[in-house]
């Protein structure tokens, strides 16, 4: 391979140290090129190894975080829905062990309103009831001091006390001919004031009723609860004031349409009023 000079460019003959046009030393000159390309190369490789090192890490970071943060995830989902059937499987064992309480309590349905007045701290003893017979509610005889009825409305979880009165307790026998209407008041536990609230009267938390009720009878005998009217004070002289409230009106229709179920459950206990 021909070499030339490095400083004029004449053609240099093999083992030349010195330039013969030029007489410049050949060798000192070669290296110091070689030393300056040898100087400049090692260090523009070594800025684009560390640029590319920095690139690299941070991807495998960025990696690291995502993958971190699935993993996060996942566990997340997967205790949330360990607690889920957790609380499932404990609702289900609940139910199934209320349901033996259920049935005990249709089988025995006077068992089963004594247990709610004592729960409630509501005296007497029941000596018979309709409970049972209908899912909205209920009418019992309840004995103690005087006869009273106790009516329980399932749907609007209320409960009142009517005077057991010989006349409300006998309705049902005027099947024929002309039907006077019912009167009784109606003593709502644990009343809170509404649209009926200047009606009757307040006896601390609890709210009288006076009850004015027509009624009718189906072709099967069933009781058909008419026109209901109230009136204001305790003993009211006329009864021209309609219930506003359905939760009262609910109340005072179970006295008339569970009283058939409450006389039949009576007589199998050899009761009378």
């Amino acid at each position: 391979m021909v070499k030339f000079c490095p400083h004029c460019g004449k053609a240099l003959e093999p083992g030349n140290r010195f330039c013969p046009s030029c007489g410049k030393e050949v060798e000192k000159i070669k290296s110091k090129t070689a030393a300056g390309g040898r100087t400049s190369a090692p260090a523009g490789g070594k800025s684009l190894s560390g640029a590319r090192n920095r690139i690299l890490a941070g991807g495998l970071i960025v990696l690291i975080l995502l993958g971190g943060g699935a993993f996060y995830l996942q566990q997340q989902k997967s205790r949330e829905a360990s607690q889920a059937a957790a609380i499932a499987a404990q609702e289900a064992k609940q139910e199934k062990k209320e349901k033996p309480a259920d049935t005990q309590d249709t089988k025995d349905p006077i068992a089963a309103v004594q247990k709610i007045m004592d729960q409630e701290g509501l005296s007497g003893k029941v000596m018979a009831t309709s409970y049972g017979h209908d899912s909205q509610g209920s009418l019992s005889l309840i004995g103690g001091k005087g006869r009273r009825l106790l009516v329980i409305d399932e749907k609007n979880h209320q409960k009142a006390f009517v005077e057991a009165t010989s006349q409300l307790y006998r309705f049902i026998d005027n099947r024929t001919g002309s039907r006077p209407p019912v009167t009784f008041q109606m003593r709502v536990l644990n009343e809170k004031p509404g649209d009926d609230e200047k009606e009757g009267y307040w006896d601390g938390t609890s709210h009288v009723l006076p009850i004015y009720a027509q009624y009718s009878f189906d072709g099967e005998g069933r009781v058909v609860p008419g026109m209901l009217n109230t009136g204001r004070g305790a003993r009211p002289s006329h009864y021209h004031d309609v219930l506003k409230e359905q939760r009262h009106v609910d109340l005072a229709n179970l006295v008339l349409t569970e009283m058939q179920a409450l006389h039949e459950n009576a007589n199998a206990h050899n009761i009378t009023l």
